[in-house]
């Protein structure tokens, strides 16, 4: 679970444009799907995953 968990975290940091998000969801969906939705590693890649949405699209919080 360690080496998928890395591998995905690694994915939605390199995101940079919208396409790539999409793919990041299908990821974490997945993942979520494998590992069980109520993960604290799901949690933290979704967490992740807006964070990363913020920046590159420059929203400020």
């Amino acid at each position: 679970m360690e080496q998928t968990y890395t591998w995905t975290y690694n994915v939605i940091r390199s995101c940079n444009n919208d396409y790539h998000f999409d793919c990041a969801d299908a990821l974490i969906h997945l993942f979520a799907r494998k590992y069980g939705e109520n993960s604290s590693q799901v949690l933290q890649l979704k967490t992740l995953r807006a964070d990363k949405w913020v920046s590159v699209h420059g929203i400020l919080m």
